[in-house]
């Protein structure tokens, strides 16, 4: 009789173990993907920031952002005078770069796209200086010049 009551037990801890098990790595996976969403959202609101900026802040960023979207939701602007020591991450995250190319043109109200988007785990708000008009062959020079910016 002893025989099969082991026999019970060693089921119930199987089943006991096995649940905790499925748990914990369904949780991974759905960590892993709420992150990668977060990363997502993040790149999306950055990439529609930049893009937008170097087409001279002209026309709907909304437009720009494209099929990327989804489901998600984007609030997007264009305006001047932005103090850039408010943004989040302070001279961490650019702002002072940003604030020494202001300042060297001498324009207090430099335009800047200011752009939201929300995901389904957060949201991410990324701001950039509105560029002059930018061709096709003047990428070059321009991917110089914001290293420059940043070397200093």
């Amino acid at each position: 009789m002893r025989p099969r009551r082991r026999r019970g037990s060693v089921l119930v801890e199987a089943v006991a173990v096995i649940s905790v098990f499925v748990l914990f790595f369904g949780g991974i996976v759905y960590f892993g993907k709420l992150y990668v969403e977060h990363l997502t959202v993040a790149r999306l609101a950055r990439a529609t920031a930049m893009a937008h900026a170097v087409g001279a802040c002209k026309g709907d960023p909304a437009a720009r952002l494209g099929a990327g979207a989804g489901t998600r939701r984007m609030d997007g602007k264009t305006a001047s005078g932005i103090d850039f020591g408010t943004v989040p991450g302070g001279a961490d995250k650019g702002s002072a770069a940003l604030e020494r190319l202001r300042s060297d043109r001498g324009d207090r109200a430099l335009p800047t796209t200011t752009i939201t988007l929300q995901g389904d785990p957060g949201s991410s708000t990324s701001f950039v200086a509105c560029t002059d008009e930018v061709t096709d062959d003047q990428y070059g020079a321009l991917a110089d010049t914001i290293t420059s910016l940043f070397d200093q």
